[in-house]
């Protein structure tokens, strides 16, 4: 069985769908299962400017690029090719008898609608990968709304195409049941990976970090999106009333702006807010300088609103804050307290909740050595319950029992059918 997990990402730097792909794909190669990375249409963001090769292996993922370039509404053949070219390639290795299964991560229906088709009429297995409750997003416009259909095609058509069905939480398996039976349903949350944490060194700049930030103390770090799901307003409403108390204290930000909220805005709320010389906007760092700001911090916050969006997903960003071992505030939203428990491992506050939020962040750092040994819990369990190498093997259990499920039913099938005929045939030899 060889499983290629098909997603456009940047790659191989990138934000956490980049993470997300490769753990799961270097996850299953160390459980012994060959796996590879395929991107029908995305960009190298390495170190160099332009990939040489359209195939290699980065971090011990081997990958492949159909496409290196994403092509816009404006050039219809370009788009088309990109949508074609990823099926033929798996249609030919089909033909030549290669045992493929995919994972096709979380995308929209059409793009990847060649590649549906070729593993419906030629018998790929196909398991969806879904992290996020897509067509629950806000929309304005045409181009908008055609990105709502797409998602909701991608929900409600998907299933027929798909043997099974991969989602990141409880309330995304709940919502995808209504169109797929909830056995073929498999939960497999956010990933971390201890190697990734503990083998680089790290640069002297950021031992000085705290240096930078001039005589502010505490530091609070968030990284991440700046979306309104993300509830970065009620964070800075948070955080001016801890800055009243504590007006030495330090908000370090770093990740970029969604569309819905440009970095411009936000920035002019900080000065509205008065918290001008307390925040700190660092822009969007790359994966490895982000875990370096977010070790050097005091606190981590990931305060995720109770929006429909936000409570099916889960925030990758909370695997990477556990892994630091410095005491995270969260927000009770979606799967997180399925797995950590407030004061035990986290610290948990309402959502949308500004004064629980301050309240939380109080908390920490009132008794900050009982805090730090919350962390500690937070970093044992986050090893327990996300291990990279855990989850992406259950992954292929759950495919292997599915795919022998559809054996043993065709088996069966056939059977009834090869009774049918005996049945028919006596029927007819009694009239004779």
């Amino acid at each position: 069985m060889n499983i290629i997990v098909v997603a456009d990402v940047s790659f191989p730097e990138g934000m956490a769908s980049t993470a997300h792909v490769l753990l799961m794909v270097k996850g299953m190669r160390g459980n012994g299962v060959s796996s590879a990375l395929m991107i029908p249409a995305g960009e190298y963001t390495g170190a160099a400017n332009e990939l040489k090769s359209k195939k290699g292996r980065c971090r011990g993922v081997p990958f492949l690029f159909i496409n290196q370039k994403r092509a816009s509404i404006n050039n219809l053949f370009a788009l088309l090719l990109q949508i074609i070219s990823p099926a033929i390639f798996l249609l030919k290795r089909k033909i030549r008898k290669r045992n493929d299964v995919i994972i096709a991560y979380d995308h929209g229906f059409i793009k990847y609608s060649a590649i549906y088709t070729v593993c419906r009429l030629f018998g790929i297995p196909l398991f969806p990968w879904h992290v996020e409750k897509r067509s629950s997003e806000e929309f304005t416009g045409i181009k908008g709304f055609c990105r709502h259909m797409d998602f909701w095609l991608s929900e409600r058509l998907l299933p027929k195409f798909a043997k099974g069905i991969i989602v990141i939480s409880n309330p995304l398996k709940i919502y995808h049941s209504k169109f797929i039976s909830e056995d073929k349903i498999f939960i497999s949350p956010i990933l971390v990976d201890t190697d990734e944490w503990h083998r680089h060194s790290i640069p002297e700049q950021f031992y000085r970090l705290n240096s930078f930030f001039g005589n502010h103390h505490p530091v609070i770090g968030y990284s991440g999106s700046f979306a309104r799901k993300d509830g970065f307003t009620y964070i800075l409403k948070a955080f001016q009333k801890f800055v009243a108390l504590n007006p030495r204290a330090a908000l370090v930000a770093a990740g970029k702006a969604d569309k819905s909220v440009s970095m411009q805005n936000i920035l002019q709320l900080v000065d509205n807010m008065g918290l001008k010389d307390n925040f700190f906007y660092l822009g969007l760092l790359s994966r490895r300088e982000m875990k370096y700001v977010n070790h050097a911090a005091d606190l981590l916050l990931v305060c995720r609103t109770k929006s429909e969006f936000a409570k099916h997903g889960f925030p990758w960003k909370l695997g990477e804050y556990l892994m630091t071992k410095n005491p995270v505030v969260g927000t009770r939203v979606g799967d997180i307290e399925t797995y950590l428990s407030d004061g035990e491992e986290i610290y948990l506050a309402e959502p949308e909740n500004a004064q629980s939020i301050c309240d939380k962040i109080c908390e920490v750092f009132a008794q900050y050595e009982n805090a730090r040994i919350t962390a500690e819990n937070g970093y044992k369990k986050a090893l327990k319950v996300f291990d990279y190498r855990d989850r992406t093997k259950a992954v292929i259990h759950f495919i292997k029992y599915i795919l022998e499920q559809a054996v043993m039913a065709a088996k069966a099938q056939k059977v009834e059918l090869k009774e049918a005929e005996r049945a028919g045939k006596r029927s007819k030899n009694c009239r004779i």
